[in-house]
């Protein structure tokens, strides 16, 4: 029978981006987010890999869109009700969810880009703060935080998909992450993808993700971006260069997320920074009427 045929159980109706996510969905749940490749989700639907270009980009659109599905699942704070209950009702919806998508929980925190579904979660809690009086700055600290609690709620108890889940064990893994550091800054200008950063050092992706979540906090691609942030910060104190400049020159080559991103780092955007710089290079240039000396008149 070819691969081609209706019969095949995957294939489910034509072939579209929807059928093709779900599918994704349904492979990552059964053997975790390595096991999910072009092939094998191609053999799953009875279709050519190429004929999954026609509905996705590549496999990281395919996982950032997965990611946004299983984030979609999880019960937005609501405004009917107080925002304790509504939090608490928030934080059992996502760690139900993620026990349903085990592989989630470390594939969230690893990408870069928000989804409308995870930008959707992020406002709706935010919402509900502001909703009931707290300032911005905790708002969106608190619903991080929050987040963060489920994450180690499924990282450290017991139950049937904590095998996919255990952290990389050993002073192995701390070596891991400063030999990444290293070659993620060596190349943090370049187009650097965190698969060949784990090629490159010898490990799975998923090894890499959790080592760096174990002893940094962050996903590696996290640490890339505050690398590239920080260069541009440097760029940008200098007073010697534009916002775009400092963006590019830095491997930020996503422009529209790149203002976000630094405002969320450094607590000002990146104009204001520039703008500040340039305020203090011209007190300090020794052409400013403020800072030039005056030869002294000679003594009569």
């Amino acid at each position: 029978m070819s691969s081609m045929s209706p019969a095949n159980p995957a294939s489910g109706g034509a072939l579209s981006r929807s059928r093709i996510l779900e599918v994704a969905v349904r492979l990552a749940d059964q053997g975790g987010i390595e096991s999910l490749s072009m092939r094998r989700l191609a053999r799953e639907l009875g279709v050519k890999a190429m004929s999954l270009y026609n509905h996705v980009a590549n496999k990281d659109d395919i996982i950032d869109s997965i990611v946004d599905r299983v984030i979609g699942e999880i019960e937005v704070p609501s405004l009917e009700v107080d925002w304790k209950t509504a939090l608490r009702r928030r934080a059992h919806s996502a760690h139900q969810v993620l026990l349903r998508h085990p592989w989630a929980t470390v594939t969230i925190v690893s990408r870069v880009n928000a989804g409308p579904a995870m930008l959707r979660y992020a406002n709706a809690t935010i919402g509900c703060l502001r909703e009931a009086g707290f300032p911005f700055e905790v708002a969106d600290r608190a619903w991080r935080v929050i987040s963060r609690v489920v994450d180690l709620l499924l990282l450290s108890h017991p139950h049937s998909h904590r095998s996919l889940l255990d952290w990389p064990a050993g002073a192995g893994s701390a070596r891991l992450v400063r030999r990444a550091e290293e070659l993620i800054e060596a190349r943090a200008v370049e187009d650097l993808r965190m698969g060949d950063v784990a090629s490159a050092l010898g490990v799975s992706l998923r090894t890499l993700q959790r080592s760096f979540l174990r002893h940094r906090d962050c996903s590696p691609k996290r640490y890339l971006s505050r690398v590239r942030l920080g260069r541009a910060r440097e760029l940008l104190l200098g007073g010697r260069t534009n916002v775009t400049s400092a963006a590019m020159r830095a491997g930020c080559t996503h422009l529209g997320q790149f203002s976000g991103d630094y405002r969320r780092e450094f607590g000002e955007m990146p104009s204001e920074t520039l703008r500040r710089a340039r305020s203090v290079s011209r007190v300090l240039s020794p052409t400013s009427p403020r800072t030039r000396c005056r030869t002294p008149s000679p003594t009569r």
